[in-house]
């Protein structure tokens, strides 16, 4: 009876897109440490809109507007705040150029925090929508 050998298609493609995916990281224009920046300037812009939006006048505007507005996005600034928290563990590695340590880095950075830079995204797009509306609404 023969032995099968171990690796199927599906695990050498898995293997190859990993491949893939942590030489594309490890590239220095367009890899990890730039989609890291990009990631980290829009994250923290966010956050500067976030802030401003906390600070409306409830002169300029109806209370009860300001106070929903405040309140969502205090709810919608945590989840932003926490993550870009967690990216400063990245930091040292997207800026110095290539050792061991920053490619494992940057490895991780393309395979794990990418997709949760990705599912923050898509979670901050359904926070911001009830702002967008109730700021629409006064036409401000």
């Amino acid at each position: 009876m023969a032995v099968p050998f171990g690796f199927s298609v599906g695990d050498i493609a898995m293997a190859l897109k990993f491949t893939v995916q942590v030489a594309s990281a490890l590239k220095e224009t367009g890899g990890a440490a730039s989609d890291y920046r990009e990631v980290l300037q829009y994250l923290e812009g966010l956050l500067l809109t976030l802030q401003h939006l906390q600070k409306l006048d409830t002169r300029c505007v109806d209370p009860s507007l300001a106070n929903a507005v405040r309140a969502l996005t205090t709810a919608a600034e945590r989840p932003i705040r926490d993550f870009v928290n967690e990216m400063g563990k990245y930091t040292n590695a997207m800026a110095s150029p290539s050792s061991l340590a920053s490619g494992v880095r940057k490895a991780e950075w393309a395979i794990v925090a990418a997709k949760k830079a990705e599912k923050l995204r898509l979670k901050i797009v359904a926070q911001m929508e009830p702002i967008h509306l109730l700021l629409a609404s006064q036409n401000l």
